[in-house]
């Protein structure tokens, strides 16, 4: 009999919002069925609870964990005013996620909350796909360490979903602790992983250069995410008069973070407002890193709330909303394992303005006009040539990957492997 494929999404079903790695695997998740036609065995999303692996639906119906970034998403979750007070929430979540932990693994000791769990029992070739973010700070806990060296006693493969090593080629974008820290948890998991697989045939010479530096052989892959969000006339409330406010606007998806270009987008627009540009600019994505001149330059905008836009706090379906509504799309980053936003965009049909950086061009192709990555002047140029032209003319003969053929490709990657 062939072994199961267990797919761990630990972080994806403990959290509130969500983020680029929470839509690819609530989106993989959601084509388990696939995954199991594609490679003819069972497939089972489980999460890790702190002390061993569980069934996500047993785990979602008897979860009552406190959950660490709700205490902060309050200050986090609105524009926040003030560097001081930045600063003190991100202190607050690192002090809550360790009390979080400590209370979580003494009710394990102590045995509580563990009737009518249904516990995952791993058997020779089994497959456990790690497909959430393995920076899970329950994975460092002896109880994962000891699971761990009992599957793969048993002849468990393991397979470590590695969106990007942004963190280790490009530290600068990080606080140190978190580069630290994420560095850290790669090297952890390279010591038990057998496979690796990213999201771009770019990322993955990244990575096959980083892991031949530290002389280590992995078999590493690659597949494409898909883009098809939830569509909007499946919504039962009409999200659309939500962006009403805001049109015409360019949108920018991603975390509030340094390596996302936000500076550079602002820069440009405010040179072209100056000079009269009649077209409006939002922000969506949850605050990040390293942001705090960011967030002072966005409050002290003169165009703040006028022309310009913040939005932290994005569902599912207000992001539909606002790429449905989207006069276009800004893609500015200046690192991406990736680009989800990128092909989201192609997926809803708007004209795209990218940096000109590698993997943008290898995901996107010819779609986009692209700008000198950094450059606000020659995004501004780049802005003004798709409000002029009217639309880009390199679109038509391009589509991106639905999800759908989105896991069938990863599929096609790991049938080579099992």
């Amino acid at each position: 009999m062939r072994g199961k494929i267990y797919i761990d999404c630990s972080i994806t079903y403990n959290v509130s919002f969500v983020t680029g790695i929470q839509r690819v695997v609530r989106n993989i998740i959601d084509r388990k069925d696939i995954i199991s036609d594609e490679l003819s065995r069972d497939v089972i999303p489980v999460v890790f609870n702190g002390e061993s692996y569980q069934h996500l639906d047993d785990y979602l119906r008897s979860n009552l964990e406190f959950k660490v970034k709700e205490g902060v998403k309050g200050i986090l979750g609105s524009l926040v005013k003030s560097k001081r007070v930045y600063n003190f929430s991100k202190y607050c979540y690192r002090k809550l996620k360790d009390i979080n932990l400590f209370i979580r693994h003494k009710r394990h000791s102590l045995n509580f909350n563990n009737q009518n769990k249904s516990l995952i029992s791993f058997n020779s070739g089994d497959i456990l796909l790690i497909a959430d973010s393995y920076y899970n700070p329950d994975y460092k806990n002896r109880y994962f360490s000891e699971l761990i060296k009992d599957i793969k006693k048993k002849g468990v493969k393991v397979m470590l979903l590695v969106y990007d090593i942004i963190a280790m080629t490009n530290p600068e974008y990080f606080d140190d602790y978190m580069a630290k820290e994420l560095d850290e948890y790669l090297k952890y998991f390279l010591g038990f992983s057998d496979f690796l697989i990213t999201i771009s045939q770019s990322e993955k010479a990244i990575i096959e250069h980083y892991l031949k530096g530290l002389n280590i052989n992995k078999k590493v892959s690659y597949f494409y995410l898909g883009s098809d969000l939830e569509k909007i006339n499946d919504v039962k409330e009409d999200w659309s008069t939500k962006t009403d406010r805001f049109k015409p606007y360019f949108l920018v998806v991603g975390t509030l973070e340094p390596r996302k270009g936000h500076e550079v987008v602002l820069s440009a627009f405010e040179k072209l407002w100056k000079e009269g540009f009649q077209y409006n600019l939002v922000f969506a994505g949850r605050v990040g890193w390293k942001v705090d001149s960011l967030l002072e330059r966005i409050n002290a905008s003169l165009y703040l709330k006028k022309n310009f836009y913040v939005l932290n706090d994005v569902s599912d379906e207000l992001l539909t909303a606002l790429y449905r509504n989207a006069y276009a799309c800004i893609c500015a980053t200046i690192r991406e394992g990736f680009g989800l936003p990128l092909v989201e965009a192609i997926h809803f049909d708007k004209p795209v303005v990218s940096s000109d950086i590698g993997v943008a061009k290898e995901v996107g192709n010819g779609y986009p006009v692209y700008f000198k990555c950094g450059d606000p002047d020659d995004l501004a140029k780049s802005i003004l040539y798709l409000t002029q032209s009217g639309s880009n003319s390199n679109k038509a003969n391009f589509k991106p990957l639905s999800w759908d053929e989105s896991v069938k490709m990863l599929c096609e990657r790991l049938k080579k492997w099992i």
